[in-house]
């Protein structure tokens, strides 16, 4: 597997867009498997989560998977409020 894609502490809708654009390059970069690190995000709202959503179906649909590391509880239960963890193939 490739070197993790580490995000950024904040994802919000406030700079959404210059991190979607950023990360949907290192996506195309990346080989089959998607390794994404979690474990700087400390802030994170539905934006976020809708652009990670969007950025996994699009590596899924070029026949990549997504795996996370460091995914921290506070990112993990607002996942679950927003029922988010299996599309985004979260553990728990």
């Amino acid at each position: 597997m490739a070197n993790p894609i580490v995000l950024n502490d904040s994802l919000t809708i406030h700079n959404i867009q210059a991190q979607f654009d950023e990360l949907k390059q290192q996506f195309a970069e990346a080989d089959s498997n998607l390794l994404l690190d979690a474990s700087a995000v400390e802030n994170i709202d539905t934006s976020g989560f809708q652009m990670l959503l969007a950025l996994k179906r699009h590596a899924e649909n070029s026949g990549k998977q997504v795996q996370w590391q460091g995914v921290g509880e506070n990112f993990l239960q607002l996942s679950e409020k927003l029922n988010l963890q299996k599309p985004l193939n979260l553990s728990v």
